[in-house]
C-alpha cells in the first residue's frame, strides 16, 4: 500500500510571498502612524541608538535646567 502526499507548491509559495507582504505592509503603517522613522531596533540599529543617545541627552539637559531653576528660586 502506497501512501502519497499530495501538495500544491505553487500554493505554499504564493501563501508564503502574501505573508512577507503583509509583514512589510504592517511594518510601513506602523512607521507612518508613529511618524518615527526607527521603531524597532530591526529597523536600523544604528539609527535607534543615536535616538536613545539623544533622548538622553536631552533627559539630562532638562535636568540641569530644573536644577538650575530651583537654586534661583532658593536664593530669591
Amino acid at each position: 500500500m502506497a501512501v502519497s502526499i499530495l501538495s500544491n507548491l505553487a500554493s505554499f509559495q504564493a501563501q508564503r510571498r502574501l505573508g512577507e507582504a503583509t509583514h512589510d505592509l504592517q511594518a510601513s503603517f506602523t512607521r507612518l502612524s508613529s511618524g518615527l522613522r526607527v521603531n524597532h531596533g530591526a529597523d536600523d540599529a544604528s539609527g535607534l541608538s543615536v535616538g536613545h543617545s539623544l533622548e538622553d541627552g536631552l533627559s539630562r539637559y532638562t535636568q540641569g535646567v530644573r536644577n538650575a531653576n530651583d537654586a534661583v528660586s532658593l536664593f530669591t
